[in-house]
């Protein structure tokens, strides 16, 4: 599984359309789009926001763990 499948499924738990995440993250919904297809990778500011509002930890965004 890679990084954008992994928020993808974090991000429909929770319920959290792409509108509200990006707006959490101060980013375009394009931003959160094109990470979870995999088109483009999230920068460490991005990577550290998206594992404090999700409660999960760097290590299992990144690599699965």
């Amino acid at each position: 599984m890679t990084f954008g499948q992994r928020l993808e499924k974090l991000r429909s738990k929770y319920n959290h359309t792409r509108e509200e995440l990006s707006e959490y993250l101060g980013v375009s919904t394009k931003v959160i789009y094109n990470i979870e297809k995999d088109i483009s990778e999230p920068n460490l500011e991005l990577i550290k926001r998206i594992c404090e509002k999700y409660k999960v930890s760097a290590d299992y965004m990144i690599f699965g763990k």
